[in-house]
């Protein structure tokens, strides 16, 4: 007899900002994209169509950014030449550059720019 799959309540939740919208391409022109199963494949972020978000900036890498499920916990590791900048609710931004940061709570990223800048886009998240 088959086992019922097990659900894991573990998951990452990430929309576009409204007023950057227009300017990003997720899957199925989406406002909002889950990702949370064990054993998914990272999600890709950057300019080329192939990623599972496309970022409209050219700022951002062709591939700039993969976010990684790690056990209980979602990573984010920056392979881009500008760099990502990190922002936890509640917390300094930081930015990486080809280094990698535990996501936590809820926040921003931007790519190439510094999210208070307002001139680059960039992705909200939710962790759950």
């Amino acid at each position: 007899m088959a086992q019922p799959l097990q659900h894991d309540p573990t998951a990452l939740i990430f929309g576009l900002p409204a007023a950057r919208a227009s300017n990003i391409v997720a899957p199925a022109a989406l406002p909002c994209f889950a990702y949370g199963f064990q054993n998914s494949p990272p999600i890709t972020l950057g300019r080329d169509a192939q990623n599972d978000v496309v970022i409209m900036d050219r700022k951002a890498s062709r591939l700039h950014a993969r976010i990684e499920r790690r056990r209980d916990k979602f990573v984010i590791v920056d392979v881009s030449s500008n760099g990502t900048y990190c922002t936890m609710d509640g917390e300094s931004e930081i930015l990486l550059r080809r280094e990698e940061l535990i996501l936590r709570g809820s926040g921003r990223l931007s790519f190439g720019h510094p999210g208070a800048d307002n001139k680059g886009e960039g992705v909200e998240y939710v962790c759950l």
